[in-house]
């Protein structure tokens, strides 16, 4: 049914590198144009709907929770428990790594210092996801603590979550990387203090039935997210935390994957399902409960393969794609007619990374774009022409994130972000524009 052409598939390098919600008030090191790759702490299955995540105790388990109270507004009292609020930076990783389901926190109490008695054998000289970064110069005491929520591959260089730093929970400088062996929120590194269990606990699925989808439900002009759980969308028109606007029962659930795009070019985005066991897309005509017409067509081979949706011809109408993960092939339709099929089909980006879509230079084109979950790059590609490519490459989120992109700031142009099923938090990045990074956070659905 759909034969791609092969082309060459290009090696894609990062050029700038940022975290997922940057809130900068310490003194920031000047940044280097280029860093390391991110080692992630586990395994991530590059599928959507059935990524890996975290296993209780881990050190990416206790990554996810770090940074998801970065889009939270609490203060000591909240992680303390008590109502008691001393310098808290130790009191918000212990609690970090009770969430996050560290089982043996013996030794550990509201002193920064408590984390070097926690014991010897937990004591490391190189960082881990996960860890309690100590800061302890000679001859002071409680100095600081904070959490590991990256690392570079070659290990000089990490990112960081901590409480009581500028009086609230921060992203250290800027959520760049930083030399570790140089610079901290209290000075260098002293030690790295490693949970029991977070360097053995392995990483378990994700459950069923919760996706996720951006889209323009109400015309404004802006892309905004929604849910997919069990067979029925939750969509919100506009990018906070609150409560669902539109809620209705689509398809069956299951694995089925939700898509969005405008299919009738009414400025507004619709939603629908890819059925992978069949390879079929099934497209609503609108998001008004109560009221459904679909067209539903076959597209490409089904099994692994994944959808993706974009304007490829600039006619104002979204058309459908398909990625094939095994050799990082792209094929897209051009148009929704079932019984009219044209394909465009070209290699871009690497096996297994993850497909997404967008409108990068405001020209009324989709064009396509990989997301590396690996090293969490984003690879933005220029048009949709086979044997053409420029490349804009920067690297966004984290460690079990998953790429999303809209129109956040309805300048005309898309941007990306993250979502992190785990804790339920869409990260909204305001540019493409590799080492500029200002970002919107907010939770948005229940974690999983």
């Amino acid at each position: 049914m759909l034969t791609p052409f092969h082309t060459r598939t290009r090696r894609l390098a990062a050029t700038a590198l940022v975290t997922v919600c940057a809130a900068g008030a310490l003194a920031v090191a000047p940044q280097a144009t280029a860093a390391p790759p991110v080692r992630t702490a586990a395994r991530f299955e590059a599928q959507a709907g059935s990524a890996a995540t975290a296993a209780p105790g881990s050190g990416a388990r206790i990554a996810e929770v770090a940074l998801a109270e970065l889009a939270n507004p609490h203060g000591c009292t909240y992680y303390s428990g008590n109502g008691s609020c001393p310098p808290w930076c130790a009191v918000f990783a212990r609690w970090v790594w009770r969430t996050a389901g560290v089982t043996d926190l013996n030794h550990l109490d509201p002193w920064a210092d408590s984390f070097l008695n926690y014991g010897d054998d937990r004591l490391f000289g190189t960082p881990q996801v996960g860890d309690v970064a100590v800061y302890d110069k000679p001859g002071r005491e409680n100095d600081h603590v904070n959490i590991v929520v990256a690392v570079s591959a070659d290990g000089s260089r990490i990112k960081t979550v901590g409480g009581n730093e500028s009086g609230r929970v921060e992203s250290y400088n800027g959520g760049q990387f930083f030399d570790w062996r140089q610079q901290g929120p209290a000075g260098p590194v002293s030690k790295f203090v490693r949970a029991r269990g977070a360097d053995t606990a392995p990483a378990q699925p994700f459950g069923a039935g919760v996706r996720e989808v951006m889209g323009d439900w109400d015309g404004d002009g802006v892309d905004t997210p929604g849910i997919y759980r069990g067979n029925r969308f939750a969509l919100r028109n506009s990018n906070n935390a609150g409560y669902s606007d539109i809620d209705f029962g689509y398809g069956n659930g299951g694995n089925w994957i939700p898509i969005a795009g405008d299919w009738d070019g009414n400025g507004k985005d619709e939603v629908g399902v890819y059925i992978p066991e069949s390879g079929t897309f099934a497209l609503r005509s609108n998001t008004n409960p109560g009221q459904e017409i679909t067209t539903s067509f076959r597209y490409g081979n089904g099994g692994d393969w994944l959808p993706l949706v974009g304007d490829w011809d600039g006619d104002g109408k979204d058309e459908v794609g398909v990625y094939m993960p095994q050799s990082g092939t792209f094929a897209l339709r051009s148009n929704t007619n079932p019984s009219q099929e044209i394909t465009t089909s070209f290699m871009y980006g690497n096996p297994n990374w993850v497909p997404t879509a967008g409108d990068w230079d405001g020209n009324g084109k989709d064009e396509v774009g990989a997301y590396n979950p690996q090293s969490s790059t984003f690879a933005l590609r220029s048009n949709t022409t086979p044997g053409q490519e420029i490349t804009t490459s920067f690297m966004y989120g984290n460690p079990y994130s998953l790429p999303l992109a809209g129109d956040w700031n309805r300048d005309g142009k898309d941007e990306v972000g993250v979502f992190f099923r785990e804790s339920a938090v869409f990260a909204l990045r305001s540019n493409t524009v590799p080492g500029q990074e200002i970002t919107n956070a907010f939770q948005y659905g229940n974690p999983r």
